[in-house]
Order: C-alpha cells, then sequence, then structure tokens
C-alpha cells in the first residue's frame, strides 16, 4: 500500500514542493514528508533576449521520515555546484521576501532539525498515523 500526494508552494522566486509518502514494508509503516527547494535563476547560455524563460534549480532536499517510532531529517543542499549535507531548512531571505535583508535583524530563515521533526510528528499525529 503506498500513498503520495505532493502540494506546491511559490514565494517570490521560491517554490518548495511537499511530498507526502506513506509506505508498508514488511508490516511496518514508514511515512515520509519529502521538502524540495526550487529557484528560479537565468539559463547558462551567452545569449539572453528578453524573452529568454528562465530555468528552474533545484537548491535543496529536506527528507523526514518515521521508522521504528523514530523521526529522522536528512537532506542536501546545492550551492555553487556543490552538494552538502543538511538536516535543516534554509530558506533565502531575499528569495522570501524580494529584497536584500537589512542587518543585522534581518537574515535567512532556518528552521532546523527539531522543529522539522516536531512538525512532521504534528502532521502524522492529526492524520492518525502515529
Amino acid at each position: 500500500m503506498e500513498y503520495s500526494g505532493w502540494r506546491v508552494m511559490e514565494i517570490n522566486n521560491l517554490t518548495i514542493q511537499e511530498q507526502h509518502i506513506q509506505e508498508l514494508y514488511a508490516l511496518s509503516y514508514v511515512f515520509c514528508l519529502g521538502y524540495y527547494l526550487w529557484e528560479l535563476v537565468p539559463r547558462g547560455y551567452s545569449v539572453l533576449t528578453r524573452s529568454s524563460p528562465l530555468l528552474a534549480r533545484r537548491t535543496a532536499f529536506l527528507k523526514l521520515s518515521r521508522t521504528n517510532n523514530t523521526t529522522s531529517v536528512t537532506g542536501e543542499s546545492y550551492i555553487n555546484g556543490t552538494t552538502m549535507t543538511t538536516t535543516q531548512l534554509d530558506l533565502p531571505f531575499d528569495k522570501v521576501v524580494g529584497r536584500p535583508p537589512h542587518q543585522p535583524l534581518e537574515k535567512d530563515l532556518v528552521i532546523p532539525e527539531q522543529e522539522l521533526r516536531s512538525f512532521a510528528e504534528d502532521i502524522w499525529s492529526e492524520q492518525s498515523l502515529i
């Protein structure tokens, strides 16, 4: 048995895809939430016109899963061609708000691992899955 559903949220030039997956493995349910962070960027070729379409580039992926009564967070972020492991969701301030941050009070929005874990468990609890 498998359930999979998508929800897409768009904020300025930032797109967040949320994927819900519920799978049954050997009589044990695995619950997953996947978050894909996409950003619109100019195309890489040298000739640009006013009608040149923007390219969507995935900048991060997070997977929240629960097996054996334990919730875990794993993910990757992609910056300047480098892949890094992450357990938190980083939303660049300028991509969310549409302007550079005014230092020192405004900065990137960071959702730490514990908050993501709690968020996922609240969703699964509300759905009577845990």
